[in-house]
């Protein structure tokens, strides 16, 4: 991840990418196929949460995804 963040966004000067299905499509063509999964099921969630905050909780993965490489 931390290498194509580098060789996709940085150098080329790109914006951060927060929308949930594009992130996932990055983590996945960067080899973690199950990164943007395995984080949410470690988030507290219920069914019983909106699709709006289902919503921000994978904008928030993305963002600590991205903080950390």
């Amino acid at each position: 991840m931390k290498k194509k963040i580098y060789s996709e966004l940085v150098l080329k000067k790109e914006d951060n990418i927060y929308e949930p299905h594009k992130f996932k499509e990055f983590c996945i063509s960067a080899g973690a196929n199950k990164l943007f999964d395995t984080i949410p099921s470690v988030i507290t969630t219920t069914p019983r949460q909106s699709t709006d905050r289902t919503n921000l909780n994978q904008k928030r993965v993305a963002s600590v995804v991205n903080n950390l490489c």
